[in-house]
């Protein structure tokens, strides 16, 4: 009996969403309400909301700047939405960092694969063209204000990183990113939003989207590199941010132009590929290669088996890079580190130079490739944070043709199973 309760226990604390019980004080029957968190409710149905749920989130956009008009954003630890508001000047009764509880019976979910997700109101009609904003009738019945505030801590993103619908709705702050349009405003007169290009100085893109009515709209964009705080949405199946308010823009570094002459980007990989173009993947110890991600490569010793002493695997370029006609050469790779495992030894992340490698001999010589150049071991980045390795000096390479190899080291039986992925790498002069 003691075993079945618990086994009980365990799967009602796992499911999702929470089930909560209230009684109706007139027929005393048991009605059952449904406490979800964002990420779980976004993963419901298209259309009217039936059932007796609720959602949970703090404020991290509103109109305040009419950037984001009639629209409300709410944020919790596993997510964020955008809430249709039908109505002006919705900051005065929903202020940033307040948290607000909704229940959602009567309203209606909008899955739309291009725009995001969202939630609003619905008159009775035909399919989606009755699909409207929360009226300030529905917003009294329906919203509450807990009592409680919070600081939702923006997600660190780079011009470089590959982003997704689960970010779609929170609050992201992208890090080493400079307008391309200077000396243009954020946006022009007219009924859509106006799209800006941002840039990192080693690469890749991101936009904002700002809309004519945003109080900041004719000012002119910054010159300077540094970070935005802002909000990730989605138009027409493309992603951009949201600012909230001017204020979260803080560009206020020098820009940065190098001389990139060399990109990998891995963008046409794809999930649980292990042959990369351009890329040998072979495995020294162990049986685990480089996998492929959604634009990413990844190695873990995790599922190398308890057999395996060590788990060593190489990612090496099949042609050489030249760095022919520089003279101070640097490269930048972005990394992350997911499953982190701090036991001692250590997950190794080696990144070696070499220019006599042959690519036709197969059988890896690790002391043919003398030291590394760099060394990541596990715990040395931000947990599940891309986060760049800048300026790696490869100026004793200059006027040379190198191959470049990450080798990683793991193993199973000593827990050492942090996974490491590998986003980007760029050669690049000043």
């Amino acid at each position: 009996m003691t075993n079945t309760i618990s086994k009980r226990l365990i799967y009602l604390l796992l499911a999702l969403p929470l089930f909560i019980y209230s009684c109706n004080d007139d027929d005393d029957e048991t009605i059952p309400v449904l406490e979800y968190d964002i990420k779980s409710f976004k993963n419901r149905a298209h259309g009217v909301v039936s059932d007796s749920s609720f959602v949970t989130g703090v404020v991290i956009g509103n109109d305040a700047s009419g950037n984001l008009a009639n629209s409300l954003y709410l944020q919790d630890s596993t997510g964020g939405i955008r809430i249709y508001i039908d109505e002006d000047k919705i900051y005065e009764n929903f202020v940033l960092g307040e948290e607000i509880k909704i229940s959602t019976k009567g309203l209606y979910f909008n899955k739309d694969a291009k725009n995001g997700v969202e939630i609003g109101g619905y008159d009775e009609g035909s399919g989606d063209s009755s699909y409207r904003g929360i009226t300030e009738t529905e917003v009294r019945n329906h919203f509450t204000r807990t009592g409680a505030s919070n600081t939702i801590e923006a997600h660190e993103i780079f011009p470089t990183t590959v982003l997704s619908d689960t970010l779609v709705g929170s609050l992201v702050k992208i890090n080493r990113a400079q307008f391309v349009e200077v000396g243009m405003s954020y946006a022009e007169a007219g009924d859509e939003p106006t799209k800006r290009t941002l840039e990192g100085p080693t690469g890749g893109t991101k936009y904002v989207f700002t809309n004519a009515s945003a109080n900041f709209a004719s000012q002119t964009l910054p010159n300077g590199q540094g970070s935005i705080t802002a909000i990730l949405g989605k138009v027409d199946g493309e992603y951009g941010l949201y600012i909230n308010e001017v204020e979260d823009v803080e560009l206020d570094e020098p820009r940065t132009d190098y001389n990139i002459f060399y990109r990998e980007d891995f963008a046409d990989v794809k999930f649980k590929d292990t042959e990369f173009e351009g890329w040998q993947n072979i495995i020294e110890h162990g049986k685990i290669s480089w996998m492929g991600e959604s634009g990413y490569v990844s190695a873990s010793a995790y599922y190398g088996g308890v057999d395996a002493a060590q788990n060593v695997t190489w990612l090496i370029s099949e042609d050489p890079i030249s760095l022919s006609g520089y003279s101070a050469p640097k490269a930048e790779l972005m990394l992350r580190e997911t499953t982190p495992s701090l036991t001692e030894p250590h997950t190794l992340l080696e990144i070696y130079i070499s220019e006599t490698y042959n690519p036709d001999e197969l059988e890896i010589d690790k002391n043919a490739w003398g030291e590394p150049v760099a060394v990541v071991k596990s715990g040395d980045l931000k947990a599940q944070a891309w986060t760049p390795l800048e300026d790696i000096d490869f100026s004793a390479y200059a006027n040379k043709n190198v191959y470049i190899a990450f080798r990683y080291v793991g193993s199973k039986i000593t827990g050492a199973t942090s996974t490491f992925n590998l986003n980007y790498i760029t050669f690049y002069e000043e």
